[in-house]
């Protein structure tokens, strides 16, 4: 029986060879095993090995976790903007350049893509959700030709944690997932218990203490682009890590992002302003709000940004351990440095040692081009100069 499914299996390849259609042979294959789905629900890609490399399609997450899995020297094709528009928020940018591979669109998997990519040959190509959503016909045929993974679907205004801040069941499958497909299901261990390490950590620095400023604004986040200081977060994730929240959070709790008017803005009472350095090219365009917080004594703080291409799960971690010192006085600035460190460190190895360092200097850059002061977890203030307000750094 055996003999004669070999035979069989051998006349259908010489057929399908001798037609030219040999790419979109679909065989039994070692590589599939169908009691694992990826995020679409789909049988789970897990190639014998990756010695053909990776491709990862879709900004949001893909060469993040691929990152977080330290497999950056398999990675052989990415997306646009991790070549030519790379760091940012995107931590994993500073540990590991990318810059110097081959790309294709952002967030797309044209007809064109797919035959590039089927003609590479990679061992495995990981797929963010939204592309699968969008180019699922194309992700399918691009899946008969080599080992495609798609990711489980995480918005970016959403939480990675359960209501007991330990990591919530889609985003330990989507470790999980990742560590069998890669062959690292080692790591997806280390990653799952080391994040739940640094969750129960920064949950034992606020608990049973009471926020030194318990009304706080939070703008420049670039979610849906950069954004002008009228544009504030309800659901920013530091924040409610740590036991606080947003000021417009009870009036708009729902919403990831809220326009205001400037005097919707005027009308919180604000205890304190945290700003997320992304959005800095927004400052020119944010001048009434500039005013009015040029009025008032009110501590303005510059954050860790945390969305570029979605999420980026590290950053939040980090940005909650400053805000921990901020809000809580729970541990020293230099204390918070070092854990935001050794965080980086846990996510990269030493590769992640440098990239605090790496992150302050590209914003001090880039806030310095936009004619405005944002450096990382720093003081700053309102000041007005020939007519116009901008932002510069508090000396201590």
């Amino acid at each position: 029986m055996k003999k004669n499914t070999a035979i069989f299996i051998a006349a259908v390849a010489a057929i399908a060879i001798a037609a030219g259609g040999w790419g979109f042979l679909m065989l039994p294959s070692d590589n599939i095993h169908n009691d694992d789905t990826d995020g679409a629900g789909r049988p789970l890609a897990m190639p014998k090995d990756l010695s053909k490399g990776i491709v990862t399609i879709g900004g949001a997450d893909p060469l993040r976790l691929v990152s977080y899995f330290n497999m950056n020297d398999r990675v052989i094709q990415v997306d646009n903007g991790d070549v030519n528009d790379p760091k940012n928020g995107r931590a994993y940018s500073y540990a590991y350049d990318y810059t110097g591979l081959p790309h294709h669109g952002d967030n797309v998997l044209s007809n064109a893509d797919v035959e590039r990519i089927g003609e590479l040959n990679p061992s495995l190509v990981i797929v963010g959700a939204n592309v699968y959503s969008n180019y699922k016909n194309n992700v399918e045929a691009l899946a008969k030709r080599t080992s495609v993974v798609v990711l489980h679907n995480i918005p970016t205004d959403s939480m990675i944690w359960d209501n007991e801040y330990k990591l919530n069941d889609t985003f330990v499958k989507q470790l999980d997932m990742l560590g069998k497909a890669l062959g690292k299901e080692e790591r997806a261990k280390e990653l799952r218990e080391g994040m739940n390490k640094i969750l129960s950590e920064i949950r034992e620095l606020v608990s049973e203490r009471t926020a030194k400023y318990g009304n706080t604004y939070v703008a420049g986040v670039t979610y849906q682009g950069s954004n002008p200081l009228n544009a504030t977060f309800p659901t920013y994730a530091p924040l409610m890590l740590i036991g606080a929240n947003n000021v417009a959070h009870s009036s708009h709790s729902n919403s990831p992002k809220v326009l205001l008017t400037t005097e919707q803005v005027s009308n919180f009472k604000m205890d304190m302003v945290l700003l997320d350095p992304s959005s800095s090219d927004k400052i020119k365009v944010s001048q009434d709000v500039m005013k009015y917080l040029s009025m008032y004594d009110i501590p303005i703080y510059v954050t860790i940004p945390i969305v570029w291409d979605g999420t980026n799960y590290d950053c939040v971690l980090a940005c909650a351990y400053y805000l921990s010192h901020l809000l809580y006085d729970s541990i020293s600035q230099e204390e918070a440095e070092k854990k935001i460190v050794g965080l980086f460190e846990f996510f990269y190895g030493t590769n992640g040692t440098d990239v605090l360092k790496k992150m302050t200097d590209f914003f001090i850059d880039k806030s310095k081009q936009n004619d405005v002061e944002l450096p990382l977890m720093k003081k700053v203030k309102v000041v007005e100069i020939e007519g116009k307000y901008s932002f510069e750094e508090v000396m201590s």
